[in-house]
């Protein structure tokens, strides 16, 4: 981790790179505001970026002009045309806006006002830009002035900060994403947070030192943003989830559980991970090991939590781990630059980290006792919220090794699908499924049309819009429930379907559900007499699996392939696709 002095010249660097590439691809534009000096905040903005591959052009709001410049319609901060606001706005002089002591009724009130007045601020967000925001939650105040009295009343400044908080939260737009910088500040300290004389010398929201840790939490709100969020963590076995080497030490040997210091670390960093795989992280292994001898830990040690079907890869042999890591991208089918590599081995770490360095490397080195606290405080999965298919995800991938055994059973590819006992429903998208829909259109790479990034106000936009049709895809099997799996968008228009955006998560990848899906929309233009189904495709270093999709599905390309336009001539009598889903359909 760099100092924050190195942050410095980091964020210099960057902007000068940034100053030199106005033709590229992840040069974004990127605004910060706030109510303090904002210079650290555009420095670890600079830095988050770069450590992700990417450049921006920052827009940095005069001091303590966020409201105006929010407000105004003509402001800087519009000229400028941001893709993502970052609001960097504390509470430190909340007490002020608190007459207190105030009656239940008083402090309802002012929650109320506070959280109208962020109502106004977000309305113009989205009616003049309509981009993502990323802003800081309010930070409690540190002062305990009577104590645990404090934490019992209401209209205390750290009560107040605490409901507020929630309050904002819950009524937050889904375009408004969170900076959790109130829990950094738990973590580090209050009174470390906070630079008193640095305050009142020179307005810093937080102090300096802490732009490493403000960096890291930043930079996971903006792959969350962007679509870059971590889906998998790989991990070795021999002194990474327990000590030892469980080859030369056997099963007794080992350190794992209550029994010695070291084995209840491991053991609790075993259980993180479970923790982890049960909030829809995809978890795998890759060590140099026996496939007998190391999972052996698995099924027969008295203190392992994880269980092999935790796991929904599992790659122990001798071959290269770099090797080794490309196949399990291959078998997850997500992208490498997804992956999270774990491995106490610093000459194994190193490899990966020049073989593969778009894999995120840790190095499991030092005391176990630290290692659920560094792999946490690299906040490399967090996520805005839950949707039943991050838990069901885990589920979805581990039924996958599941159907490769049913796959090697079958006689021939169509026997296989046959047997998976697929059953998919299409229907039409509804405003409770904008969490899921908005969490593909961030995530989702690979089996995407466009890759426009679709914001949740635009998603919601389209749901409701009487000159759109989006549709949404579940589906299951009959090893598990995949849930929201795909969702394609269309506009009617000149006797003519368009599809604008189509979408599919990579775990049912090759199932023929695309044909099912086509098969709805052409179903569709018969019923309303469209003779034409045409789209386009937009090309991108990650979506090369839909290049070829189209003149498989039987279109034809009328510009130049493979961005088209492609059109689909809607014949009378035209035979369904072959697919292997039983469909139900919701119109």
């Amino acid at each position: 981790m760099l100092s924050p002095a190195q942050y410095g010249i980091t964020s210099d660097y960057a902007n000068e790179l940034a100053q030199r590439s106005e033709t590229s691809d992840d040069l974004l534009r990127i605004a910060v505001v706030g109510n303090n000096t904002t210079q650290p905040i555009v420095t670890a903005t600079r830095c988050a970026l770069l450590s992700e591959g990417m450049l921006a052009h920052i827009y940095e709001a005069p001091f303590d002009t966020y409201r105006q410049e929010i407000l105004s319609p003509n402001s800087d901060l519009y000229t400028f045309k941001p893709d993502i606001v970052v609001i960097a706005v504390d509470f430190s002089e909340l007490d002020i806006h608190l007459d207190i002591p105030m009656s239940r009724q008083a402090t309802e009130n002012a929650l109320e006002a506070m959280a109208d007045h962020w109502r106004k601020l977000w309305e113009a967000l989205e009616l003049h830009l309509g981009k993502p925001v990323l802003q800081h939650r309010c930070e409690i105040p540190e002062e305990e002035f009577l104590g645990i009295a404090e934490r019992r009343t209401r209209w205390s400044p750290p009560r107040f900060a605490e409901s507020l908080n929630d309050r904002l939260a819950s009524i937050a737009p889904n375009f408004v994403k969170w900076i959790d910088v109130d829990r950094l500040a738990a973590r580090v300290g209050r009174q470390n947070w906070h630079d008193m004389r640095l305050y009142y010398h020179g307005k810093f929201g937080f102090s300096p030192r802490f732009l490493p840790e403000y960096t890291v939490l930043l930079a996971a709100a903006l792959r969350g943003t962007l679509g870059r969020t971590m889906k998998a963590l790989i991990l070795d076995l021999d002194n990474t989830l327990w000590g030892g080497v469980i080859g030369d030490d056997g099963l007794d040997g080992i350190q794992l559980g209550p029994d010695t210091p070291q084995g209840e670390a491991y053991q609790s960093f075993c259980r993180y991970i479970k923790a982890l795989g049960r909030r829809g992280v995809i978890l795998g292994i890759c060590s140099k090991n026996e496939f007998s001898i190391a999972t052996e830990v698995f099924d027969k040690h008295p203190h392992m939590p994880l269980k092999l079907n935790d796991f929904a890869v599992v790659y122990c042999n001798w071959k290269d781990k770099a090797a080794n890591l490309v196949e399990i991208s291959r078998e997850l089918n997500i992208d490498i630059s997804t992956l999270v590599f774990v491995d106490d081995n610093p000459a194994e770490c190193e490899l990966i980290r020049q073989l593969l360095p778009e894999i995120f490397t840790i190095k499991a080195d030092g005391d176990p006792a630290f290692f659920v606290r560094n792999l946490d405080h690299l906040h490399l999965f967090d996520s805005q919220v839950y949707s039943d298919e991050d838990i069901k995800r885990s589920e979805s991938y581990q039924s996958k090794a599941k159907s490769k055994d049913l796959q090697a059973k079958a006689p021939d590819l169509d026997s296989y699908l046959q047997s998976l006992g697929m059953k998919a429903k299409i229907k039409f998208a509804e405003p409770s499924e904008l969490v899921r829909l908005s969490q593909m259109e961030m995530k989702t790479n690979q089996f995407n049309l466009a890759t426009r990034r679709l914001s949740d106000v635009e998603l919601g936009g389209m749901i409701q819009s009487e000159d759109n049709v989006v549709l949404s895809v579940h589906l299951s099997d009959c090893f598990t429930e995949h849930g929201l799996v795909s969702y394609v968008a269309f506009a009617i228009a000149n006797n003519k379907i368009i599809i604008t955006d189509w979408l599919m998560s990579c775990r049912v990848f090759s199932r023929t559900l695309e044909n099912l899906i086509f098969n709805y929309v052409v179903r569709l233009a018969v019923k309303r007499k469209i003779k034409i189904i045409e789209t386009t495709f937009i090309p991108t270093s990650k979506n090369k699996v839909m290049e070829n999709m189209f003149e498989k599905l039987g279109f034809i390309c009328i510009g130049k392939a493979p961005e088209g336009p492609w059109q689909y001539e809607v014949r009378p009598g035209i035979k369904p696709l072959p697919c292997f889903i039983s469909d139900f359909y919701i119109e």
